[in-house]
């Protein structure tokens, strides 16, 4: 797993593990226009772990 991309996927994992680990899963709190802000934070992360692998994949694929 020496590979670029590999490298880069492991870096996205471990960001995920951070970003979903307990102290910031307590930070958000209360609602956004009724919807629990829990909630907007881990879609909006996952959102961005999904295009962050996408463009690391298609920039391996260039390469």
């Amino acid at each position: 797993m020496k590979s670029k991309l590999g490298m880069g996927l492991l870096a996205v994992f471990g960001l995920l593990v951070m970003l979903f680990n307990q102290p910031f899963l307590s930070i958000p709190k209360g609602q956004i226009s009724g919807i629990p802000s829990i909630l907007i934070y881990l879609l909006t992360i996952w959102i961005m772990v999904i295009g962050t692998m996408v463009w690391l994949s298609k920039r391996a694929g260039d390469q």
